[in-house]
């Protein structure tokens, strides 16, 4: 569009400053200031009024009727549920996900170090409630590979070995024999803690935490997990899911190995037992893994749009890979290991274990904030993608999901991705899609899990391994990151090399810790721009390169805008006030008379600072603006800020900062503080509305 073609924009009025504002009888809370004078009595009772007023109004009936309707969703979308419409792709897209919670949920379960039916469980319960509570109809909730892998860890190191009658997944899996059922594995004595227990514990403190950052609206703290931290996490625990599969893949016995560099003495130990390899696993495993690949990554992936629901190749493979192991009877004959007994039926409730939590506090800790940066990061995904709202309430669900899942024998659940995206193509349209589910995993529980005692437990690595594949090609993020933010890569590959090589856990922590300390580093590191006039716009933007900018002292010799992008608070202050004085120095000579600092015409230079990204200023802040303005004035430097945020506004006045600037000197605009110190250097002599006849012309 040509210059004389597009818009014309002309601005006539007198320059303003905060005292200008007040004089002309602007209230003082469109500048965002409060009654700062208001006697302590007074605002007593004002905030007793507002406490009584608020509580009348939250505890009246229709207050907590909404309550109640918040805190189970189910009850809004059911009464207004379309059959015709949204009937079909529940039901199909319920059924499709169950299809692939039995293969992952027993996958996953061994994965956690539990027998397999404790996954069936994990795929049940928590389910169950979310479908009453969550308020993503996308997000598929149960067993999640890498909480499963954070869990493995914690049982590894505090599952004790045990008596005679009492067998553990692991000690069964890896002598080739059948898995016992689980009235064996809670047997248990005071000296004695088994795997599920641990695993109960974790799930249960998941659930409590979870819930208490629901209610205190913690669930920003999500935010400390950014997408270069958990994409390299995420990443690095596929490699350890990976590696524990080979044991399963390959059916051979190997020692647990937990803390810093057990990954290299997990493969050491492979390698050392590599010929003790039972071949008919790894050639099941090997047919299985290309069977996964062909079905998924072509067939599926190549006619998506014509399958209107994608082959359900997992369970496939588990039912072929358990008629073969029945019929040629690979556990007697050739000592693959496979699921044995299953018990049907669903457990009774029992008490967590009190006397772990203690032990497990720490770790909870950390897989309770994976779980919930998985869970609300791909509800928030779905949400955007499909128009609706997810808030604190899918914290809630999926942390009640867990409290719940602690009374039943359940590992820690959260929202898989794999799972999601399959409710997503389908097109789920609410959570009765969950009740759905929930019913096929019942009759799973109840009649045909007895069917899958001769499963291979291989054919779970199998699936394991495929089901990690998208996980493990987040490797490609590095080079892309690289090109982007050198910082964001570092972040990355931080991450997922302290994940790999110390451990999961400390993974987490060292790229928590290397991401906060990114943000220290890039607001230290943050120097400051001067700002030039983009022709005689009255716009101000940095950019020497650009065409048509106009530096302001070029015109006046006296006026330099600076701009400071980044919060004055104790970590950048020291770089504020250096940036200051560089200007200083740089635009005084040497050799320059000290100003009468009680003459307030006698400046040699005007300091345009604009304010308008410092979204925060702390007490260390304050001391340094303070002591610029003080060294300003002794410089005959004179200050201006401009394009003061509400908030910064607010504590620079009841800080005092005001009284010591003076109100004249604050502008609502950079073109404001401009033109009033090029006026005032020109006339030494300025009154108000004098610059009426300065235009800005578009």
């Amino acid at each position: 569009m040509k210059d004389d073609d597009k818009p014309r924009l002309l601005v006539d009025r007198p320059v303003l400053s905060m005292a200008d504002c007040q004089l002309s009888g602007v209230d003082d809370s469109t500048m965002g200031l409060d009654d700062i004078d208001e006697g302590s009595r007074a605002y007593m009772e004002r905030l007793k009024r507002c406490f009584r007023d608020n509580c009348r109004r939250q505890c009246s009936p229709v207050k907590v009727g909404k309550s109640v309707m918040s805190l189970f969703p189910m009850i809004s979308w059911l009464r207004n549920y379309n059959i015709k419409r949204d009937l079909v792709y529940d039901i199909v897209s319920g059924c499709t996900c169950a299809i692939l919670h039995v293969p992952q949920g027993m996958a996953f379960a061994l994965l956690a170090a539990v027998p397999p039916v404790y996954g069936l469980y994990t795929s049940f319960f928590p389910v169950l409630l979310y479908s009453f509570m969550g308020t993503s109809m996308q997000l598929s909730v149960g067993t999640f590979a890498v909480l499963s892998l954070m869990t493995s860890a914690v049982v590894g190191r505090l599952a004790t070995s045990v008596p005679k009658g009492v067998a553990t997944a692991t000690s069964n899996i890896t002598e080739g024999v059948n898995l016992t059922d689980v009235s064996e594995v809670q047997i248990s004595s005071a000296a004695v803690v088994t795997a599920i227990e641990v695993a109960v514990a974790i799930t249960f403190l998941c659930g409590i935490i979870q819930t208490l950052m629901s209610v205190l609206r913690l669930g920003k703290v999500g935010v400390l997990m950014s997408p270069p931290l958990a994409s390299g996490f995420t990443t690095g625990a596929a490699v350890h899911v990976m590696t524990s599969q080979i044991q399963y893949v390959l059916s051979l016995k190997l020692p647990r190995f937990s803390g810093p560099l057990n990954i290299i003495y997990v493969y050491i130990s492979i390698f050392k037992n590599i010929h003790k390899t039972n071949i008919v696993s790894l050639v099941l495993s090997l047919c299985v893994i290309a069977i996964l690949v062909i079905v998924k990554d072509f067939i599926n992936a190549k006619f998506r749009e014509k399958l209107k629901i994608p082959i359900p190749i997992d369970l496939i493979v588990v039912v072929l890979g358990t008629v073969v192991s029945y019929f040629l009877s690979l556990n007697p004959n050739y000592g693959v290991p496979i699921v044995g007994s299953i018990p049907t039926g669903l457990p009774p409730p029992t008490l967590p274990p009190a006397r772990l939590l203690p032990e497990v506090a720490g770790d909870s800790v950390a897989i309770a904030l994976v779980g919930f940066a998985a869970s609300l990061s791909l509800a928030a995904m779905y949400a955007k993608r499909h128009n609706i709202f997810v808030g604190a309430q899918e914290l809630l669900a999926i942390g009640a999901g867990n409290i719940l899942g602690g009374f039943f024998l359940c590992i820690p659940s959260a929202g898989a991705l794999a799972r999601s995206a399959v409710m997503d193509s389908i097109g789920a349209r609410t959570q009765l899609n969950g009740l759905v589910s929930c019913v096929v995993l019942l009759i799973v529980l109840l009649v045909l899990a007895p069917l899958l005692q001769t499963l291979p437990t291989c054919v779970l690595a199998a699936i394991t391994i495929i089901a990690l594949k998208d996980l493990l090609k987040q490797v490609t993020e590095l080079k892309r990151l690289g090109r982007v933010s050198k910082v964001d890569a570092c972040i990355w590959f931080v991450t997922f090399a302290s994940v790999v090589l110390l451990d999961v856990t400390y993974g987490l922590i060292i790229g928590v810790i290397v991401s906060l300390f990114s943000v220290v580093w890039r607001m230290q590191s943050h120097r400051g721009t001067t700002l030039q006039e983009f022709g005689s716009s009255g716009v101000y933007i940095p950019g020497p390169k650009v065409k048509y900018l106009t530096p302001v002292d070029e015109k006046t010799g006296c006026v330099t805008v600076f701009h400071f992008g980044v919060p004055l608070c104790f970590a950048t202050a020291s770089r504020f006030q250096g940036e200051i004085t560089r200007i200083i120095r740089q635009r005084l000579s040497p050799d320059a008379t000290k100003p009468n600092v009680n003459d307030p015409t006698n400046y040699d230079l005007y300091i345009v600072l604009d304010c308008s990204t410092i979204c925060y200023i702390d007490d260390t802040g304050l001391t340094a603006m303070r002591e610029v303005i003080n060294k300003s004035r002794k410089e005959g430097v004179c200050l201006y800020l401009a394009s003061l945020p509400i908030a910064v506004n607010d504590i620079l006045e009841i800080s005092g900062v005001f009284d010591l600037i003076g109100k004249e000197n604050v502008f609502l605009t950079v073109h404001d503080a401009v033109l009033n110190a090029t006026t005032r250097d020109l006339k030494r002599d300025v009154s108000f509305g004098s610059v009426r006849d300065e235009s800005i012309h578009l």
